[in-house]
């Protein structure tokens, strides 16, 4: 597992944080509850998998999502609005 929730202890628990074992560091200098902390090492690992399953450019479900009608918001930029389109495709492949 690359995240793991660790106990930070000094005369006693003071909170919680989250190793990350490939970086050999701790992902925040904050210290959580026990459940904030599951929350966050959830959060990173979930932001690992969207990165292994992020569509090349010219993904053809990328491209059907930026057809639809109203998939762009008010000002939105083409760019933002790809980077959205390559993000729900990206979850959707991840399973989340």
């Amino acid at each position: 597992m690359r995240y793991e929730v660790v106990s930070v202890v000094a005369d006693g628990v003071l909170g919680h944080a989250v190793l990350d074992h490939e970086g050999g560091k701790f992902t925040s200098l904050n210290l959580f509850t026990e459940e904030e902390a599951y929350d966050e090492a959830r959060r990173h690992g979930d932001a690992e998998r969207i990165k292994r399953h992020w569509p090349e450019p010219d993904d053809r479900e990328v491209e059907a999502i930026m057809a639809a009608p109203g998939f762009r918001k008010g000002s939105e930029t083409l760019a933002w609005a790809r980077n959205r389109a390559e993000e729900v495709v990206a979850r959707k492949r991840a399973g989340l």
